[in-house]
């Protein structure tokens, strides 16, 4: 991308791609390069619809079929398509699930060592879905925006400011990776109190907006991208394995503090609640040890003193309310935009074929604990 000055913000929609015929029959898709069925060339088309009245300014997908044709769908909506192309990158196909793609889920029992010796590591597929963030989030800062008494006077942070939306289509445990592994458990989104986690269903949309971080290495120090894999130490947005940057610690304390202060609060209201005293509980247990680590080890100071750091290690200051270099989510796997599909078929006396719940973060979860 060519330097220039850049936006301020991103907004970015995170789309599943819509139902195929192996998320109806519970088979573990994996890198198979499946079809989107005929409901779920529906809901792209549904999909697309509702986001029509959104001007995209980059369309980016996996390029396994039932992902492209999902994207594919929404850029034939816009109003912008023929400005817009479809930009295919490999670092959003689905995780990779080895001999059990094609097979169908079943309880965790079944599976032996060897099964899920054949998965993507976990640890690559968060680095590659790192290089593929910070590529997406950095941008080269032009000599003239440089020239100026402070980038972020160039860039306004008023009403209207400069504002880029992307849409990227993607897969259920890829999604979950990059949302859950890398953005949340490295403190890079603000997480509201009233936070609601739900399953990521087909052609649901994630949105959130995060700044955008300056890159003003010079030309010859540019030559690789910020996502770079031979960089990967020094990424601005890195996973928990490299160790992320910025003020983490701190952060995670603070969004605790107000998760335990907001649920005390709704147990005010649904007294003998035990999934909530429960939860009351889990959120103390993480506090606790927390405060002792900062008492005992006396690095608040430090830690107040680290900061998120650019491609160029300079320290990035947009900060859009929640911190610098923090972000925000705005919606979470929301399908509200496919009720009315529903909806409709209902009233037709239509019938869908539920779909059988392969949960890939569980299928992840309680098949490989050392990875």
């Amino acid at each position: 991308m060519a330097a220039s000055s850049p936006p301020y913000r991103l907004r970015i929609l995170v789309v599943r791609h819509g139902e195929t015929n192996e998320n109806v029959a519970g088979i573990i898709q994996g890198q198979l390069d499946t079809d989107l069925n005929s409901f779920g060339r529906l809901q792209a088309a549904t999909t697309a619809r509702h986001l029509s009245t959104v001007r995209l300014d980059r369309i980016i997908t996996s390029p396994l079929r039932r992902a492209r044709d999902t994207a594919q769908a929404i850029l034939e909506q816009q109003p912008t398509s023929l400005q817009l192309r479809l930009e295919e990158d490999d670092r959003l196909k689905e995780r990779a699930f080895g001999v059990l793609e094609g097979k169908r889920y079943a309880a965790p029992a079944y599976r032996s060592e060897e099964d899920t010796s054949s998965f993507e590591q976990k640890h690559h597929l968060l680095e590659r879905l790192a290089g593929f963030w910070n590529d997406l989030v950095a941008f080269p800062v032009s000599p003239q925006c440089e020239g100026s008494p402070s980038l972020e006077n160039t860039i306004a942070k008023q009403d209207g400011e400069e504002e880029k939306v992307i849409l990227l289509v993607s897969h259920g445990a890829t999604i979950s990776a990059l949302m859950d592994e890398l953005l949340l458990a490295g403190q890079y989104l603000h997480v509201p109190v009233d936070f609601q986690p739900s399953r990521r269903e087909n052609c649901c949309i994630t949105e959130i907006v995060v700044p955008t971080i300056p890159d003003r290495r010079t030309p010859s120090a540019s030559s690789k991208p910020a996502g770079d894999m031979s960089l990967k130490e020094t990424w601005t947005i890195r996973p928990q394995h490299l160790g992320v940057q910025g003020c983490q610690k701190l952060l995670e304390i603070h969004n605790l503090e107000l998760l335990l202060a907001h649920s005390r609060q709704l147990l005010t209201t649904r007294t003998g609640d035990s999934d909530l005293q429960d939860h009351i509980q889990r959120l103390q247990s993480r506090l606790e040890p927390s405060y002792e680590s900062l008492e005992v080890h006396n690095v608040r100071r430090n830690l107040e003193r680290d900061v998120l750091r650019g491609p160029d290690g300079r320290e990035v200051l947009q900060d859009l309310g929640y911190g610098k270099g923090v972000g925000y989510i705005v919606k979470w796997a929301d399908t509200a935009h496919l009720h009315r599909l529903m909806n409709g078929m209902e009233e037709q006396g239509l019938e869908h074929s539920p779909v059988a719940k392969v949960n890939v973060d569980e299928l992840v979860e309680k098949s490989e604990p050392n990875l």
